[in-house]
């Protein structure tokens, strides 16, 4: 790495941490004092609350860093354009391209590590900080807390859909469970429905079942069939019952790839999941389009003083207008009004372009 890229990069990554560190900060305090009465009320302990924003460091980070990049961007730029400094480059012969280039391959750095951190850590730092504010800030007391999930829905492998009013993921016992299996075209055909039932040795066991044979319109065909113990074929294992309930916030990518393949073997759409594992890529490569953004908008701005937080002011003005633009999308993807991957990329995709033209202008 030579001299100036070192200079740039160390210019870029010191406003780009502290700026971290102040919305960390300020996240903290202000959900703190969110919670501040269930706090009060649970006589929440000092380490409990240091565990729980632990966990939230990462969360806090990945949706704290693009405006981070875009702010360190501009202030850091802005101070090198008052100064004069970025004229003293482009006077020695170097492209403007050239001088950012430090500043581009950091936001694709940092996003890279973002969408590692999205991927790995976030899942489970979502996880962790769930269940400590459900059991020792909410105290609640729920059966869910203990592993026993209410109204599960899965879509399954065969064209087989599955509602399950109660689950215990730990013994990996359910009670009243209805199987729906539907043809081809969608038409439920059979209709199996048991008061009980566990998961033994690699099978599906239920108790107390009733089996129906449904007709095209929905007609019950021929004798229901009531048996006292069922053995059924269910491909499904306790873990992807479990699954089905998981926030995907919670879910890596593997994990969202694996329930996506469950849900289109079965003949469904699975939009919104769609939406999720694009956006687990997207998102994370909001913090390249923000320092794209950025650097333009204060390379354009006069070099005086004002200069820098001129070019602060509008770099944050587009920042907002990506995050609304995005959530725009995200909304639209989830009503079935745009593709899932349309729904996703789009805004990255326009304003690399925006940023880009821009960038080639100045």
């Amino acid at each position: 790495m030579k001299i100036v890229d070192r200079y740039l990069t160390v210019h870029f990554l010191n406003p780009f941490v502290y700026c971290l560190l102040l919305f960390l900060f300020l996240y903290i305090v202000i959900d703190l004092f969110g919670n501040l009465d269930e706090i009060l009320k649970a006589n929440t302990a000092i380490r409990t609350l240091l565990q729980y924003y632990l966990s939230f460091v990462p969360i806090i980070f990945v949706q704290t860093t693009p405006l981070a990049a875009l702010i360190a961007t501009s202030y850091s730029l802005g101070n090198l354009n008052k100064n004069n400094e970025i004229t003293a480059l482009r006077a020695s012969g170097l492209s403007v391209l050239r001088i950012v280039s430090p500043y581009l391959l950091s936001g694709l750095l940092v996003s890279a590590m973002i969408m590692l951190i999205n991927d790995s850590v976030v899942p489970q730092a979502t996880l962790v900080s769930q269940k400590i504010k459900e059991e020792r800030i909410e105290l609640k007391t729920s059966q869910e807390t203990q592993g026993i999930l209410k109204d599960v829905t899965l879509y399954g492998h065969g064209n087989r859909m599955y509602y399950i009013q109660s689950f215990d993921t730990k013994k990996a016992l359910f009670k009243n469970i209805t199987m729906l299996v539907h043809d081809d075209r969608h038409v439920i055909r059979e209709k199996v429905v048991a008061k009980s039932g566990r998961y033994l040795e690699g099978e599906w066991t239920f108790y107390d079942s009733i089996s129906y044979s449904l007709g095209t319109k929905g007609q019950i065909l021929g004798e229901p069939l009531f048996q006292a113990q069922k053995t059924i074929p269910i491909p499904e294992t306790p873990e992807e019952f479990g699954q089905a309930r998981k926030n995907l916030d919670s879910m890596s990518f593997r994990e969202l790839l694996s329930y996506i393949r469950i849900l289109e073997s079965g003949g469904y759409r699975p939009n919104r999941e769609l939406i999720a594992l694009h956006s687990k890529i997207a998102i994370p490569f909001i913090t390249f389009v923000a320092v794209l953004l950025g650097i333009p908008a204060v390379l354009s701005t006069s070099n005086r003083g004002s200069g820098t937080w001129v070019g602060i002011v509008i770099s944050i003005s587009m920042g907002l207008l990506v995050y609304g633009l995005l959530a725009v999308c995200l909304a639209l993807g989830r009503a079935h009004l745009l593709p899932p991957a349309v729904a996703s990329w789009f805004t990255n995709a326009l304003f690399i372009g925006i940023g880009g033209t821009m960038l080639a202008k100045t």
